[in-house]
C-alpha cells in the first residue's frame, strides 16, 4: 500500500494522508482527483513528490510504501 502526508497546519495533527488509489506512468492519483508528480529519480518509502494542479500550494510531500 502506497500513501502521500503533506504537511498542512489547517488540519487536525497538521498533515493530509493521500492513499494512492492507482498510478499512472508519471502520477500518483489520490482520492478527489488530487495527483501527485512521481519522482524522477525513482520511487522509494521516503522520497519527496510534488502535487500537480494549480489549486494545490506548493509544499512538498512525502510518498511512503508498507507491504
Amino acid at each position: 500500500m502506497k500513501y502521500i502526508t503533506q504537511r498542512n497546519p489547517f488540519v487536525k495533527g497538521g498533515q493530509n494522508v493521500y492513499p494512492v488509489l492507482r498510478e499512472t506512468k508519471t502520477q500518483y492519483i489520490c482520492k478527489n482527483d488530487i495527483r501527485f508528480r512521481k519522482p524522477a529519480s525513482g520511487e522509494s518509502d521516503g522520497c519527496s513528490v510534488r502535487a500537480v494542479g494549480a489549486d494545490r500550494w506548493d509544499e512538498s510531500a512525502t510518498l511512503h510504501i508498507k507491504d
